[in-house]
């Protein structure tokens, strides 16, 4: 975000998904524009009626019915059609039937702001920035190892936009050494979390009982939720037979987040396990965030296995909640997760590994609060 410029302008940001949609683009979008909105500048939104990418794919799925404002935002969700075929939705992306010109035209945008990897948004925006002759920001949360972010038609818009905002100096020069894109045209900023989310300074964090394990976030495949669920079972069959602190220690699991293609064979995974580990796991799917939030105060620790991250937007909101995070070791979660301070890091390949990192938090609640309450530290003197 450009600090310190007074001039208010009118910003059209065009998402590929916009809450209540909860992945990580969306919700980064979503900050975007109410700190732009906070700012003065007028702002208009425009994205699809998908919960998540794979809903593009799906015939079936519920589509977004919020229509309106959202924190004083005018939000225009634009309705897509759904293919059937994978190979179809894998090329195109999001198929938009209707574009609101006429409202785009009244607003006059003067700069507009699109993302994210690996969706054709930033094409279609970048079309509507030449039509309108306004600057284009792209803001792409890359994944470096996913290979469907090096499509041809991507990095040549990349190369074209007027400026790119990375999430962290690594994502920098990863633009600069890949594409050759100057230092001049890439800002690094970090999205600033609602104030709602945090905790009163002098406010305690909750650990409830028995110890709880959260994930937040969709069930796509990058995101690796059967890990954290073999970790989870591993876990349950150590400590529930042993003593630990003088007691047996009965664990839980709870996941949050929307479904997608991927979801039935997560489901399947817990299906196939032991009836006294399976019930202790709760997969709530799509909630509202105020449940979001409940939960997360009911975290011991939140746990996000994924195998790629462009930022990991989940692990701010568990440290304004005063909560310790658990992430895989990859250059821009080492940018972000201070090891051993405010959460851990676990060898990303290594299934034994993340289990004896949750089991370090899990048994040990001082650690837990202690590492909270620095992850809480660290965003407050960052805002």
């Amino acid at each position: 975000m450009e600090k310190g410029r007074k001039e208010k302008m009118r910003v059209l940001v065009f998402s590929h998904n916009f809450p209540p949609a909860i992945d990580g683009g969306s919700k980064l979008l979503s900050l975007v524009a109410r700190e732009l909105k906070s700012q003065g500048n007028q702002v208009l939104v425009l994205t699809s009626d998908a919960y998540s990418s794979d809903d593009y794919l799906n015939t079936r799925v519920e589509r977004v019915r919020e229509f309106g404002d959202f924190w004083g935002i005018r939000v225009i969700r634009l309705w897509t059609w759904r293919w059937g075929k994978a190979i179809i939705r894998r090329i195109t992306g999001p198929i938009f039937v209707w574009a609101p010109w006429l409202e785009i035209y009244r607003f006059k945008p003067q700069k507009i702001i699109a993302g994210v990897f690996p969706t054709l948004i930033p094409i279609y925006a970048w079309i509507l920035a030449r039509l309108l002759r306004v600057k284009l920001v792209l803001v792409p949360c890359f994944h470096q190892k996913e290979r469907g972010f090096y499509r041809p038609w991507l990095g040549w818009v990349l190369r074209r936009a007027d400026q790119i905002w990375a999430l962290t100096q690594k994502e920098k020069s990863f633009y600069q050494k890949k594409f050759g894109i100057a230092s001049r045209k890439i800002l690094v900023f970090k999205p600033k979390i609602e104030a709602d989310l945090f905790l009163n300074k002098t406010q305690e964090a909750k650990f409830s009982e028995p110890p709880t394990i959260v994930f937040v976030g969709s069930q796509a495949a990058h995101k690796r939720i059967e890990w954290l669920i073999e970790a989870f079972e591993k876990l349950k069959f150590k400590l529930e037979s042993k003593e630990v602190e003088r007691r047996k220690l009965k664990l839980k699991l709870i996941l949050v987040g929307p479904k997608t293609l991927y979801s039935p064979k997560i489901e399947a995974k817990i299906k196939k396990l032991p009836q006294w580990v399976r019930k202790d796991i709760k997969a709530l799917g799509r909630v509202s965030e105020k449940k979001k939030l409940e939960v997360l105060d009911q975290a011991w620790v939140l746990v996000n296995p994924s195998v790629h991250e462009s930022l990991g937007l989940v692990f701010f909101e568990a440290w304004a909640r005063k909560k310790p995070v658990i992430g895989a070791r990859m250059p821009v979660l080492e940018e972000v997760i201070d090891d051993g301070k405010n959460g851990l890091l676990f060898q990303k390949d290594d299934l034994e590994d993340l289990a004896e990192k949750i089991e370090m938090i899990i048994t040990n609640k001082k650690l837990a609060r202690k590492m909270g309450e620095a992850g809480y530290k660290k965003l407050v003197n960052s805002e």
